[in-house]
């Protein structure tokens, strides 16, 4: 009973709040804008190197692109190319052309809570977003010692392009992080933290990086740069993470780069509330934003993750989730538009108790459901679903008689 009243009170604020005009939020500072922006040359080069690519021009990396070790590397993209090109990439991209019309060509600042290292996925959702904003547990990682790359001998080499690979394994057969495996293979390595697989991934997609630092976030959302000497952790006071500046390779350098902000941090409501709740600012500061949930361990069921809930909510004007996002019951029909793909049945046996019962019949009603020929999230393939939910108010669609 204490749980159903708690529940019933969260959404109806949820309800009232939403059905008000957004309110002024302090926005997030980004550097001011310049005449032109360069490539850089080593942090471009980095990060194609890391995703198999040759880097674009000569780098420091050359003479590491010539031994055994990067060339099975080399070899291990190419073959993880071959494989999801087809099963994965396309038809994702393909999904995201015929659902997302509006969104996908778009460029709304973007929110992917939860998200781990994944531009891979959120690059064929959201490809065109100025501003990506993703947090996770995972820590960001130590900048300079991507800067001793060169330096490596071959068995050092050897060893982390291995973790690197392993570290990837589950995003690229599974479309998902195993956070625990990840956080292992991570700290087990001299590509450590989330900034190599970022940069693996925009390297994947040929971009150019602009400028890659660590920053610190102050409570007036000002970005300011910081060092690897500041301590590293998700559960403490200092809200850090890495920014990441890039565009499309070859574009002209008066065009702006887009910007990919990462953020270390426990968004429980009791770290919110004994530790820092900054996280929650920046969160709204970015609204109206297209948000991504996959795979999210069913983190927005409980209540003590309300806060971040609530702020994520009312930062959204569309949301694309698999159903361990979002309740779908979060969701009145007043105040949003739902529209289904896929089949839902119920959730894995770990998340057995997060099933929903409103969405099993949803999806039983709906004889229109576009199928999904990929699989994304927990599921397997003939299980694997996504909604698309978008805020009546910034759409002005009107409900259904």
């Amino acid at each position: 009973m204490k749980r159903l009243i708690i529940l019933t009170l969260f959404l109806y604020c949820c309800e009232m709040q939403l059905k008000q005009p957004p309110k002024a939020v302090l926005p997030i500072v980004f550097p001011p804008q310049k005449a032109q922006w360069f490539a850089d040359t080593y942090w471009t080069a980095l990060a194609w190197w890391l995703a198999g690519k040759r880097p674009p021009w000569h780098s420091a990396l050359d003479s590491l692109t010539q031994t055994p070790e990067w060339q099975q590397h080399q070899w291990f993209w190419y073959q993880v190319w071959q494989k999801r090109s087809h099963s994965f990439f396309k038809p994702l991209w393909q999904w995201s052309k015929m659902a997302l019309q509006q969104e996908h060509k778009d460029t709304h600042w973007v929110l992917y809570p939860f998200s781990g290292p994944d531009y891979l996925t959120i690059a064929y959702i959201f490809p065109k977003a100025k501003r990506y904003l993703f947090f996770g547990l995972e820590p960001e990682g130590h900048l300079q010692r991507l800067y001793n790359i060169p330096k490596w001998d071959r068995n050092t080499l050897k060893r982390n392009l291995t973790r690197l690979q392993q570290a990837m394994d589950d995003i690229l057969l599974l479309s998902f992080f195993k956070t625990k495996d990840m956080a292992w293979q991570l700290r087990n390595s001299d590509l450590d933290g989330t900034l190599p697989l970022l940069l693996t991934f925009l390297g994947f997609h040929q971009k150019e990086i602009i400028r890659v630092r660590r920053i610190l976030i102050h409570p007036n959302l000002q970005l300011k740069t910081i060092d690897d000497s500041l301590p590293y952790s998700a559960r403490d006071t200092l809200l850090t993470g890495v920014e990441i500046l890039f565009r499309n390779f070859k574009s002209a350098t008066t065009i702006p780069p887009a910007s990919l902000i990462y953020l270390s941090h426990d968004v429980s409501n009791y770290n919110l509330i004994h530790q820092d709740s900054l996280i929650l600012s920046v969160i709204r500061s970015y609204a109206p934003a297209n948000t991504f949930l996959k795979a999210a361990s069913y983190l927005l069921h409980y209540e003590h993750f309300s806060l971040v809930s609530q702020a994520i909510l009312q930062s959204s004007k569309c949301i694309v989730q698999d159903d361990s996002g979002f309740p779908i019951r979060f969701f009145p029909d007043s105040l949003w538009e739902i529209t289904l793909y896929g089949n839902y049945v119920r959730p894995i046996r770990l998340f057995a108790s997060k099933f929903q019962p409103q969405l099993y019949w949803a999806y039983r009603k709906d004889t229109t459901i576009v199928p999904l020929s990929f699989r994304i999230g927990y599921g397997r393939l003939e299980q694997a679903n996504l909604q698309v939910i978008r805020n009546r108010r910034y759409y002005g669609v009107k409900r259904s008689p």
